[in-house]
């Protein structure tokens, strides 16, 4: 990526932007071993070579965030965040149509690999929006921070939860962030602004041991079950409600028993088995009714049960950025002059965008995909080129309109 040129270089008849996106796919930033050095290295070739500043800001001893800065003539302004994840899932290799982090494209321009959905194009396309803007000679009054965060696919412990916590993190003066959202597979983009929280609960019962040819009373296994009864019927409940009342994912609690641990053998009675749950909670929900329930649930089983949650999961403050004032408007404003319906709810799993909301900054999920089915975390995800393309557009006005112009 040479330094001196802006217009960048790329293979014949592909445009560069494509070629950048392509390039990062193949950077196999996978977990559980995400190759984020190779990641770092990418994206200070790429800042030099649009011609901005950077800073790789170590989250931990092998992870880094990186932070690139368009800077704005008015730099008291809030400023705008456009913020994306470097990691992606693990795959099966096996159940793909090829390689997955090769980035092919195909003859109808799908762009097949880990990560073409979710969420490496957001970050190709901030940069690339930047980029065409610059060559048209255009400036930002507000500051323009464009953030590549680590581990949002196992939770931000080591990325955005920490970094909100830094100097940093205050010293750029965000009014508002755009993140992350789901492709749509009808016309128009989906915008997200709140999400559920995910509180991933740990049930472990303990009880007698013994030989497993006896009925014995209050054994750990009898009492777990009542607890994973109790919270199955509630997965039961809220998922009639939703069907019932016609509501989005986004609106209501799931639930589901994802991990079952315990026990030796066969024939004994173990004195300890856990059960662990990913579950779901929108910003409409009392965290305390809920805490409140399997705290019951815990209690009837009988003594010797417990619950807990995993890392940083679990009830905390979840609020919800408010569809009104400038940053809002001025999205609202550049999907009606691109004839782009917008589709505004709950985001129904997480992102990063919980940690800027809980720190008092407005975030708002959006990925400019559409008519595309939503491949994220699945088998064969892919983008065509041109849907990408269309993001890049949809970023240059988006960053004309919330950043204005110098």
């Amino acid at each position: 990526m040479p330094s001196s040129d802006l217009n960048g270089t790329s293979p014949a008849a592909e445009p560069i932007a494509v070629t950048r996106y392509r390039e990062y796919l193949r950077i196999k930033t996978v977990h559980p071993e995400p190759d984020y050095e190779g990641a770092v290295q990418f994206l200070r070739k790429y800042a030099d070579e649009v011609q901005l500043p950077i800073d790789v800001i170590p989250i931990t001893p092998k992870k880094s965030m990186v932070i690139m800065k368009w800077e704005g003539s008015d730099s008291s302004k809030p400023a705008l965040g456009l913020t994306s994840h470097m990691d992606v899932v693990p795959v099966f290799p096996a159940l793909w149509s090829h390689d997955p982090f090769a980035a092919t494209k195909l003859p109808n321009g799908d762009i097949v690999a880990r990560g073409a959905q979710d969420m490496k194009p957001l970050g190709v396309q901030y940069v690339e929006a930047i980029r065409r803007l610059k060559t048209a000679g255009w400036s930002p009054k507000r500051n323009v921070w464009v953030i590549f965060t680590t581990d949002e696919e196992i939770g931000s412990l080591d990325g955005m939860a920490k970094f909100v916590q830094t100097e940093k993190f205050r010293e750029m003066n965000l009014g508002c962030v755009l993140d992350e959202g789901i492709p749509n597979p009808n016309e128009g983009y989906n915008v997200y602004y709140g999400e559920r929280a995910p509180w991933w609960l740990i049930v472990t019962a303990t009880g007698p041991v013994g030989h497993a040819s006896q009925f014995i009373p209050d054994s750990a296994g009898v009492k777990l079950n009542h607890v994973i009864s109790k919270l199955l019927e509630f997965r039961k409940s809220e998922e009639k409600r939703m069907k019932t009342n016609k509501l989005g994912l986004g609106e209501v609690v799931s639930l589901n028993w994802t991990i079952a641990g315990g026990g030796v053998q066969f024939n004994v009675v173990p004195a300890s088995m856990t059960a662990k749950f990913d579950i779901r909670v929108p910003p409409t929900v009392s965290n305390e009714e809920l805490v409140g329930r399997i705290r019951t649930w815990c209690k009837e089983a009988g003594d010797g049960v417990s619950f807990a949650f995993d890392g940083i999961t679990g009830p905390r403050e979840n609020g919800l950025s408010k569809m009104e004032g400038e940053w809002w408007e001025g999205i609202e404003r550049v999907a009606k002059r691109r004839n782009m319906p917008l589709y505004p709810s709950i985001f129904p799993a997480a992102t990063d965008s919980r940690f800027l909301r809980s720190s008092g900054v407005p975030s708002f999920g959006l990925s400019p995909i559409q008519k595309t089915p939503n491949l994220l975390h699945d088998h064969n995800e892919y983008l065509n080129e041109a849907t990408f393309l269309e993001g890049v557009e949809w970023y240059v006005d988006v960053m004309k309109e919330l950043a204005g112009s110098s």
